[in-house]
């Protein structure tokens, strides 16, 4: 093989490898390109006008106290322990103008969600309300003596143990009904409610502390239906007394006359 053939094979052979090099750098390239295109943030419907749709979750949203006294309410319906009850009032020590004066739609209906609570006996419910009795004020204030009259309704014994603890010398609840209750079913509502306490105060071994509180709530409600008892109806019209008739007169002369 001449010098100027061995040359040539060797050019060829350097142009070979330069070709495969370059193909292998442009493949490198494109793969490259695919991967910076794979990266780049794709735009949404979001980007070109709706904004989008943040979903916070429940543990990164701040309670107020108000909100967490409210939600101790709910856990203790359906648990009825006094770690609930103990925890609210913790609560409230830390926050004493948890609830104001107005009323508390939140808490009124939570405080009436309790009433399976008083027909199970659960014994933790008189304690809470009496608990709400010496922390709240104004209009939320008095829905505790409104609540204590279902109490006295639904669990006669319940009210007799705990709501002398109020120093409610007059037995306020004997007279109130829930507003729920229509005005005319309100005196006949009041009327079974005398006839409950009266056969409280039938039953052995009450206490005399309870006896004698028995018996200030049925004077009390006595005296209550006597005042409000509704107006008789009007009276029906007389029918008019009949007059007797007239004999008619006769045609023969009365006896003893000559004719």
């Amino acid at each position: 093989m001449t010098k100027l053939g061995s040359w040539k094979y060797l050019l060829i052979f350097v142009f070979a490898i330069i070709l495969i090099r370059i193909d292998v750098v442009l493949d490198l390239g494109e793969k490259t390109w695919l991967l910076i295109k794979s990266e780049k943030p794709q735009n949404s419907t979001n980007d070109f006008g709706d904004s989008p749709v943040i979903v916070r979750s429940d543990k990164n949203v701040e309670l107020t106290p108000r909100q967490k006294y409210i939600n101790f309410m709910d856990s203790f319906r359906v648990s009825p322990d006094p770690v609930y009850r103990d925890q609210a009032m913790t609560l409230f020590r830390a926050h004493p103008q948890l609830f104001s004066e107005t009323k508390d739609n939140d808490l009124e209906a939570r405080l009436y969600s309790w009433r399976d609570l008083i027909v199970q006996n659960a014994p933790e419910v008189p304690l809470f309300l009496i608990d709400l009795s010496n922390i709240l004020r104004g209009e939320n204030k008095g829905m505790i003596p409104e609540f204590f009259s279902v109490v006295l309704d639904l669990n006669i014994q319940m009210f007799m143990e705990h709501y002398p603890r109020t120093k409610d010398v007059t037995c306020s609840p004997v007279t109130m009904i829930e507003a729920a209750v229509p005005a005319e079913e309100k005196f006949p509502e009041l009327t079974e409610r005398l006839a409950l306490i009266e056969d409280y105060l039938k039953k052995e071994n009450i206490t005399a502390d309870k006896k004698l509180y028995a018996n200030l709530c049925l004077n009390a409600l006595k005296i209550y239906l006597e005042k409000e008892a509704p107006a008789p109806g009007p009276a029906t019209e007389a029918a008019p007394e009949e007059t007797p008739e007239e004999a008619p007169a006769s045609s023969e002369p009365p006896v003893g006359t000559n004719p």
